[in-house]
């Protein structure tokens, strides 16, 4: 499936993950999320995942699935990097 991502711009660790191509302004999502997406940025546009492929940030299993079950997805997703200060 093709999928455009979005990112809060109140949360920055907060996505919501929809078919490519949808506007989200025509979602009906729950008044919390609305309001954490009010002000957003594309964060991807037209990737293809697939059910249980591997990715950073994203169980791609169940963003399938709530995408089938209600049209959207939200997920949070954090990223550290560690160096040890050597090469």
């Amino acid at each position: 499936m093709k999928i455009d991502t979005y990112r809060s711009k109140r949360a920055r660790d907060q996505y919501l993950t929809v078919p490519a191509g949808t506007d989200i302004s025509t979602l009906s999502l729950p008044a919390q999320l609305a309001d954490l997406f009010t002000d957003r940025e594309q964060f991807s546009s037209g990737n293809d995942i697939n059910q249980g492929e591997p990715r950073a940030g994203m169980n791609t299993t169940e963003i399938l699935a709530d995408i089938a079950q209600q049209g959207f997805a939200a997920h949070w997703a954090t990223t550290t990097v560690k160096t040890s200060g050597r090469y």
